[in-house]
């Protein structure tokens, strides 16, 4: 199944080996990937065109855990795989993390290639917390707590509204 087309996939990893390989997988089904070797050069590369995070857990300088929370908190609706081959503690424990943190989709180092690339098509077509109901935008979920919690508050509403096309300055609590 062939990538859609000019999607932007960021892969980050300190292993030039694995960054390659994935790179190459990606681009074998028609995405365009981009490469990071840690995550202070990951939101260096990362901007408004980037579709999709992929990211190791375990790199020095900005870690796969602290590059979710800052993907997040530029843009709660980024989409992020999570990847480990573990560190200090064992990868499954670091993947529990990256979903906590909201991960989409986890896997352990070394990939299996059908279902990681499976679970790229999966993310990239599932929409992001957003959704209409009577002529308002809902936020919901772990995105929505996220930007709650950015504002300072001390307890989170279940979901934020705001009228179609408003700003920052346009969202409701509720």
């Amino acid at each position: 199944m062939m990538g859609f087309s000019m999607t932007n996939i960021l892969v980050v990893d300190d292993d030039t080996l694995i960054l390659d390989v994935i790179k190459d997988m990606l681009e074998s089904q028609g995405y365009q990937g981009t490469v990071a070797s840690d995550g202070n050069e990951a939101m260096k590369v990362y901007d408004s065109s980037t579709d999709l995070v992929v990211t190791d857990m375990v790199m020095p300088r900005k870690n796969g855990i602290e590059l979710i929370k800052e993907l997040l908190e530029r843009n709660p609706r980024t989409k992020i795989i999570a990847i480990s081959g573990g560190g200090h503690l064992c990868a499954e424990d670091y993947l529990k993390l990256a979903r906590l943190l909201g991960a989409k989709r986890t896997f352990t180092k070394p990939l299996a290639v059908k279902p990681f690339l499976s679970a790229v098509t999966e993310v990239l077509r599932e929409e992001v917390n957003w959704h209409s109901e009577g002529g308002l935008n809902i936020l919901t979920g772990f995105a929505c707590n996220l930007y709650f919690s950015r504002c300072g508050a001390v307890a989170a509403p279940h979901f934020f509204y705001c009228l179609p096309g408003a700003d920052d300055g346009g969202i409701k609590a509720g």
